[in-house]
């Protein structure tokens, strides 16, 4: 696998997070994969895929484990075991958290486990790289033109998949940790190609209500599809 990234991780990712929720119901309160599926879909104003949301309420009961194992330092009592809080306005304490660094802690432990994938072999990791063309055989993604920031080497990978983990115009919003170098400019050069762009997801809890230069109609993370 090739990693390739325009920034020098773990400084390349938005780390807000109040907590995780799980349905492992660790405190007897009456919580299950339902009701955080319920909890889930009720909170999203019933807008979400419904499917999705109960396959996320599955997973979040394995996705602790992992995460411990990664060496993310949730909270804990002081009897040893992972502490949850209520959070979100809901009725049950299902939130494990990492004091006020949950999204920090989540970054670190997943470039930790990053890093022992590198150290085996099974990674190899371009920092400083910017993508500037994909690779079209036919109608489909084989491959992609690089570019090294620091020293201007232009190379090509060829993949049999590849994933463009981007995120939005960090930029256009008023208040945010988003790496400001995130610019659209891999979701302009893919677009320009021919992938499709669909579902934006809207942030109006970061506009600025005060300011003309930004207006939450713009504000939007792009999901882009191509085929690979």
């Amino acid at each position: 696998m090739l990693f390739l990234s325009r920034y020098t991780p773990p400084g390349s990712l938005d780390c807000r997070a109040g907590g995780i929720n799980a349905a492992k119901n660790y405190r007897n309160d009456g919580d299950s994969v339902y009701r955080l599926f319920y909890d889930t879909v009720k909170g999203g104003d019933f807008r979400s895929r419904e499917a999705n949301v109960y396959r996320l309420a599955e997973i979040s009961l394995n996705i602790i484990d992992q995460c411990v194992a990664q060496g993310v330092p949730f909270a804990r009592e002081y009897g040893g075991l992972l502490d949850t809080r209520s959070f979100g306005g809901v009725q049950v304490q299902r939130t494990f958290y990492a004091r006020g660094q949950t999204g920090q802690q989540l970054l670190l432990g997943a470039y930790q486990a990053l890093e022992e994938q590198i150290a085996a072999g099974t990674v190899t990791m371009h920092t400083r790289t910017e993508m500037l063309d994909v690779v079209l055989v036919g109608d489909r993604v084989r491959g992609i033109i690089t570019r090294n920031l620091q020293t201007g080497a232009i190379e090509g990978h060829v993949a049999d998949v590849i994933v463009l983990a981007t995120g939005g115009y960090s930029n256009v919003f008023y208040l945010s940790t988003n790496a400001k170098a995130s610019n659209c400019t891999a979701i302009w050069r893919a677009y320009r190609r021919g992938a499709a762009v669909r579902q934006p997801l809207f942030h109006p809890n970061l506009s600025n209500l005060h300011s003309s230069k930004q207006r939450p109609s713009v504000q939007a993370d792009v999901d882009v599809r191509m085929t690979a």
